[in-house]
């Protein structure tokens, strides 16, 4: 009933207020060869770049964080061969799309290309995230959410040190009446809440998931995307 209403929020301490370390956090494993990968990808200019990967096993309904980049000082052809080469420790996978902020869409001043229009030709094709800070908090906490009869639906492999220190010291800023998390190190946040927001699309059966790739084709997934 909580994940289906969102009725979850407490807006003091812990943003993601349904996280706990004993049930979120899982030691780390081979993943399965049929389970998708889904990358989350927030772009830095004046703070760090941020990647995080997930591998989506839809027969389970769980997501798990299996990989996490966050640097500071790079181009973004460094870190799109950084991110590239996580990406590849999984040959096995199909690897379906990264999301990507929206403010990747400004204009560079020195190539008069997009952040985003620069990862592609560095590789790395991308679709635009939800950005939406609420519905984004609301997805994440609904599938953090647990009882007696219900699972989490989110879980983080045990050695991504960098996002769960981040979860943990994801905080309401009282300044603004519980309604802003507070701004430092978040930038592994604001991926999980990219790729939170669209979960729901990754989770369905092969022949029901249809999602909307860069070129404006769709593409059903029944073979590989």
């Amino acid at each position: 009933k909580v994940r289906l209403e969102g009725k979850y929020l407490n807006r003091s301490g812990l943003v993601f207020n349904y996280f706990d370390r004993l049930r979120h956090i899982v030691e780390a494993f081979p993943i399965p060869k049929d389970w998708l990968l889904v990358g989350a990808l927030d772009p830095g200019i004046n703070h760090p770049t941020a990647f995080l990967l997930f591998a989506v096993d839809r027969e389970n309904k769980k997501t798990y964080a299996i990989a996490e980049y966050r640097q500071t000082n790079k181009t973004i052809p460094q870190n799109a061969a950084n991110i590239l080469n996580i990406i590849k420790r999984f040959p096995f996978n199909t690897y379906l799309i990264t999301l990507i902020d929206p403010a990747s869409l400004q204009r560079q001043s020195s190539t008069g290309k997009s952040v985003k229009t620069v990862y592609a030709e560095e590789g790395i094709i991308t679709k635009l995230a939800n950005n939406n800070l609420d519905t984004g908090i609301n997805a994440v906490n609904n599938y953090f959410y647990f009882d007696d009869d219900i699972e989490p639906v989110n879980l983080i492999f045990n050695n991504l040190p960098l996002f769960q220190s981040e979860i943990e010291n994801y905080v309401w800023d009282t300044r603004y009446e519980g309604n802003h998390p507070i701004k430092k190190e978040d930038d592994l946040m604001d991926c999980f809440r990219y790729f939170s927001n669209d979960e729901y699309k990754f989770l369905k059966t092969p022949s029901k998931l249809e999602i909307e790739m860069p070129n404006n084709k769709i593409l059903c997934s029944t073979t590989g995307y």
